[in-house]
């Protein structure tokens, strides 16, 4: 997240950002050759070029397509929550598990990269947002584990 505000990558839709699982985003850049293009290496190769055209080896399995987006494997159960049905709340309906690791088990993208990944594969939004601690919102953070409110009934 640091690198992206320094480059201004972090751009925001309403203040809000987004969550993708980084087990979904690992399907992904496998499926789009990600590392590969950019690092700009060509050095390890498994095609060679026949009159202008990308052959592979037959040696080299075909890139799987990563489907929708999806982020069961960071969520908590949506038996243990209380749902909002207000649309404007919709983001409280994901809670993400204790314990996860930023860059490791989610990333955060901006409100740009999330819209151009989800016009193309659809998938779940787990939107958050940034909380600026001083006027030049320099130092933000965004909120990723929501605080849980415990409800009691009582029946009299």
């Amino acid at each position: 997240m640091e690198l992206s505000e320094e480059k201004g990558l972090l751009t925001t839709h309403n203040g809000m950002v987004h969550i993708i699982s980084m087990g979904w985003f690992s399907k992904w850049k496998k499926y789009t050759n990600f590392d590969a293009v950019c690092s700009r290496k060509s050095k390890n190769t498994s095609s060679s070029k026949e009159n202008g055209a990308e052959i592979l080896n037959d040696d080299e399995p075909e890139p799987v397509y990563p489907g929708p987006i999806t982020q069961d494997d960071i969520l908590e159960p949506t038996k243990n929550l209380l749902i909002d049905l207000d649309p404007s709340e919709e983001y409280c309906n994901y809670a993400l598990k204790y314990g996860l690791i930023e860059n490791k088990d989610f990333m955060i993208v901006s409100h740009i990269v999330w819209k151009f990944l989800y016009n193309i594969y659809s998938g779940k939004d787990i939107k958050r947002y940034v909380i600026s601690k001083d006027k030049s919102n320099k130092n933000a953070s965004v909120e990723v584990w929501l605080k849980k409110v415990s409800i009691k009934l009582y029946i009299v």
